[in-house]
């Protein structure tokens, strides 16, 4: 029980960090959300990383559209 307590709290950081990002996204670069969603998901595949790290560089500006 207490492993899958962990791994929900991972999966609710992990989406909260993605909402961030994308609200960054949105909010600098004027990107729709679906547009944002992609180009995380996007990003995430073609460099073989988690989305949470291409998240991560987005919040921190070491990563722009």
């Amino acid at each position: 029980l207490a492993d899958e307590v962990d791994s929900l709290h991972q999966r609710l950081s992990d989406r909260v960090l993605l909402d961030r990002a994308k609200g960054v996204l949105i909010d600098n670069h004027g990107l729709g959300e679906a547009e944002a969603m992609r180009f995380v998901q996007k990003r995430a595949m073609d460099q073989r990383r988690a989305v949470r790290d291409v998240a991560s560089d987005i919040l921190d500006g070491s990563l722009e559209p």
